[in-house]
């Protein structure tokens, strides 16, 4: 299963979530990507509460081939 962990840092409070049917189809700079279009205003202060750090692993991450677990 494959799933979000969000982490609340004005709450100090963790959750975790499965990723949904529309993030399915994207690994690594494409999910943060996306996730960005979704859920964070193109306006907001770049240092600021209502930004989002994001850290996700890439599609050959955990595997075998060579250099598929580098950001």
């Amino acid at each position: 299963m494959q799933t979000i962990i969000r982490v609340d840092m004005d709450n100090l409070a963790v959750r975790q979530e499965p990723l949904s049917e529309g993030y399915q189809a994207f690994g690594g700079r494409g999910l943060i990507a996306q996730v960005l279009l979704d859920e964070v205003n193109p306006a907001c202060d770049p240092l600021g509460a209502s930004n989002k750090l994001i850290v996700a692993p890439g599609l050959l991450g955990g595997t075998p081939v060579s250099s598929g677990c580098i950001f």
